[in-house]
């Protein structure tokens, strides 16, 4: 009886606190959360993004190219967490894992980790987000992503 009630008191006084992994204002966004495609088209290529974006603050990106001389290939793929800057029309990536594809066309290797900040809308089903060129790191450039629901 007594290992009993010593067992209840600790299983009482023991507190469980939750890894946080994001603001209230992430979980509770559903203009953001769910997953996206869009789709870009360059000469005889197309280069389709697939954006998944989860109420916990994780997310997984990654892009395929098709070309009639390549083929299809992974050229993206990165998981990481997500927030939402102070003003909250922009939107921070910060991947754990990034690979892109070899600027010498051999394979996927990995890159930099740094976060990327892109300004974001919605409109419909339609989310339009912003984000400095993940194949050009060096550059100041940006591509403009129109996602549809996928």
């Amino acid at each position: 009886m007594r290992a009993s009630l010593i067992l209840l008191i600790l299983c009482t006084a023991c507190t469980v606190v939750p890894t946080p992994t994001s603001s209230g204002a992430v979980v509770g966004n559903p203009n953001l959360v769910g997953t996206w495609k869009a789709v870009g088209l360059y000469n005889s290529d197309t280069l389709v993004h697939r954006l998944a974006i989860f109420s916990d603050g994780s997310y997984e990106r990654g892009a395929v190219d098709s070309s009639p001389a390549t083929g299809k290939r992974l050229v993206l793929s990165e998981i990481g967490v997500w927030t939402l800057a102070t003003d909250t029309t922009r939107i921070v990536f910060s991947p754990y894992s990034r690979l892109i594809w070899s600027p010498t066309g051999a394979a996927l290797g990995p890159a930099a980790t740094t976060p990327v900040t892109g300004k974001w809308s919605r409109s419909a089903d339609t989310l339009y987000i912003t984000l400095p060129l993940w194949y050009q790191p060096d550059t100041t450039a940006a591509e403009n992503l129109a996602f549809g629901r996928d």
